[in-house]
């Protein structure tokens, strides 16, 4: 391995580190003075004559500057920056091995289903991104009065059906009864807000296709009702087969570090940058 160490960098501390505790064999370790370039950064790959996979530096930005015709798919650094090589990073400053089979050329997502021609977070918009053959669909869960797992972004049913009023303090049938097409236009008039065993269920059908599921009941709004919420949607992504195709992520952070605490490596964890912009109350950082 050809590792390139920039000292003044905590991520590279924290790398250096993991690498170390599991007996990394160096066939060059070069001591940066400042953080390499990416002129720096492609002499020493030459050099190395390793394959990408074997060559380790935390600087994502420059990595992204490079056209490497060998890169590999994007995870995230310790500073939440894109880096193609196969080992992710979390806060805490973990590295696991994980390997995201995107399909396309470039990384595709389907944000809310096919949001731009259909209602989004509904099963017409979710039906349609699959047609078009997406690496990815994300979408937004939210635990309702009675504990049902429903699929909508905004906290208030408001500005996507013909309703009103908190997600979290309606029941499930009261939201089954809106209308979720309409706004969008006349044709989907009708279309209700999906279940989360509904979209699961389309889900299972397509393995090709990743999830990026976003948990939109925060811990600062709603307190341990947010944790159960995290919880049950974690379980039916284990029941309907999910987890390992699937990240979760959530603009909460104190629900990131509580998730990555009570499951660890087992649920991937999609998180912000700058740090600061995910709430109070959180525990680590990793600048």
């Amino acid at each position: 391995m050809l590792f390139i160490e920039y000292p003044k960098c905590s991520t590279c501390q924290k790398a250096k580190r993991w690498l170390d505790s599991r007996g990394a064999v160096y066939l060059d370790r070069h001591i940066a003075e400042q953080n390499p370039t990416a002129e720096e950064l492609r002499l020493w790959q030459r050099k190395s004559g390793l394959p990408l996979r074997k060559f380790f530096n935390t600087s994502g930005l420059l990595y992204r500057s490079m056209n490497l015709k060998d890169r590999l798919p994007s995870t995230f650094c310790g500073r939440m920056n894109p880096v193609p090589t196969d080992l992710f990073i979390y806060p805490e400053g973990d590295f696991y091995m994980t390997k995201l089979p995107y399909r396309n050329t470039v990384a595709v997502a389907g944000h809310r289903g096919n949001a731009k021609y259909f209602p989004e977070n509904t099963m017409a918009g979710f039906r349609s991104a699959v047609s078009l053959k997406p690496d990815m669909i994300e979408m937004d869960v939210h635990m309702t009065k009675d504990r049902r797992l429903v699929v909508m972004h905004d906290h208030n049913v408001k500005r996507t059906t013909n309703g009103e009023g908190l997600i979290r303090d309606m029941t499930f049938d009261e939201i089954r009864a809106l209308d979720a097409g309409s706004w969008k236009g006349a044709e989907f008039a009708g279309e209700k807000v999906p279940s989360l065993e509904e979209f699961f269920g389309l889900m299972a059908e397509h393995p090709d296709i990743m999830l990026n599921v976003e948990l939109k009941d925060y811990p600062a709004m709603s307190g341990a009702f947010a944790y159960e919420s995290a919880e049950r949607t974690i379980a039916m992504m284990d029941e309907f087969g999910l987890t390992d195709r699937s990240v979760v992520n959530s603009w909460s952070g104190e629900l990131n570090e509580w998730i990555a605490e009570k499951y660890g490596e087992r649920v991937r964890i999609h998180a912000y940058h700058p740090q600061e912009l995910m709430g109070a109350n959180q525990k680590r950082f990793v600048y």
